[in-house]
């Protein structure tokens, strides 16, 4: 949940995103209420199979999972620890979440916390749960997964961010490699992995500085933070999707530093993302200095953020050897729509060329 001031600012608190998975809905709810009585914000969901399990962790955020091992993998089916480990590979080594993970065991299963903690567990915990130590181990795996977040915004730091995506620019090269394969021994071909990246920097931020304040610099750097996911300015791409906000659930964005942010769009394709970065120009027309200060203090002007923008896409056009490549392609665009135009949309395409989206919108 993300919580706006009286000035429609986004606050940099946020609720602390927690998943229970266990077929036992009395522990469930007694997970709950040891963690609800801990901290009150924590915003906890609860799942009883893997495969809801696998729903949620592409649809949300989670700061911390806590994992039964021995769980159904679907409704009607009976409980068993190697679908709990089934769920660890899938999430470490597919999904490639670094979401801290909780595993719970029960008596009988004590001899997996070798194995759990070699999959990339956080933590082994066996059952009966006492409330204190329990609560102090959610407690400490959520701080270590918030230390990879911007103070000021609330968004991932450059380090968390680049960590994830060098995660996820690995995986679609080895699934790409994997199509490539298949098509060359005349097997049905696997739709290519896309990844896109959406580079911004502000081109009026000193101005704005100079003029009201920092502080008021830092206000408008948290407004355009929370407009990534303020649903009330949110078009969808095309009809069929039904996301609310400008940016998916499992998209990231964060503040690289000063007023440049870097956004990753998995499984998106060049056209899509210039969609994406069309609708968050919008959105900062949307951003008035005014509101923020006040009509009075307001100078005529200086009421209006601009930022420059880069996008790049990987394979095509841009056939980036690394997830650094990747990100070069999107920040040179961004410094080639900051140098020739900008507040425009720049990005090169498979012979290396810049390209103003804006004026010539094919690649």
């Amino acid at each position: 949940m993300i919580i706006f001031n009286k000035n429609n600012i986004v606050e940099t608190k946020r609720d602390i995103n927690i998943l229970i998975v266990d077929d036992d809905e009395l522990i469930l709810r007694t997970i709950s209420k040891i963690l609800q009585a801990s901290d009150k914000q924590y915003f906890i969901e609860t799942a009883g199979t893997v495969k809801k399990l696998f729903d949620l962790a592409k649809k949300t955020y989670w700061d911390t999972i806590l994992l039964d091992l021995s769980i159904p993998y679907d409704e009607g089916e009976s409980s068993d620890p190697q679908n709990g480990l089934l769920a660890l590979d899938v999430l470490k080594a597919e999904y490639n979440i670094a979401t801290p993970i909780i595993a719970i065991t029960g008596y009988n299963e004590v001899e997996l916390s070798d194995i759990v903690l070699d999959k990339g567990a956080y933590y082994f915990l066996p059952k009966p749960l006492r409330p204190k130590s329990l609560s102090s181990i959610v407690k400490n795996a959520t701080r270590f997964q918030m230390s990879g977040f911007d103070g000021l915004t609330g968004l991932l730091n450059r380090k968390t961010f680049e960590e994830r995506l060098k995660s996820e620019f690995e995986r679609a090269i080895r699934k790409n490699e994997r199509g490539e394969h298949q098509l060359n021994s005349s097997l049905s071909e696997m739709p290519l992995s896309t990844l896109s990246l959406i580079y911004l920097d502000g081109d009026n931020f000193k101005e704005i500085n100079d003029t009201y304040s920092h502080l008021v610099g830092d206000m408008v750097l948290k407004k355009i933070s929370g407009s990534f996911i303020d649903e009330s300015i949110y078009k969808p791409i095309d009809e069929e999707q039904s996301y609310k906000y400008i940016i998916r659930p499992y998209d990231l964005a964060a503040r690289f530093g000063g007023d440049e942010f870097c956004l990753f769009l998995p499984e998106t394709e060049h056209k899509s993302v210039l969609v994406v970065a069309r609708r968050i120009r919008e959105m900062l027309k949307t951003i008035n200095i005014a509101d923020i200060v006040g009509s009075e203090q307001v100078a005529h002007n200086l009421t209006s953020v601009s930022m420059s923008i880069g996008i790049a896409t990987y394979p095509h056009p841009n056939n980036a050897a690394s997830y650094l490549e990747l990100i070069n392609y999107a920040d040179y665009a961004m410094y080639g729509s900051k140098e020739e135009k900008k507040g425009h949309i720049f990005g090169y395409n498979a012979k290396g060329m810049l390209i103003n989206f804006d004026a010539s919108p094919t690649i």
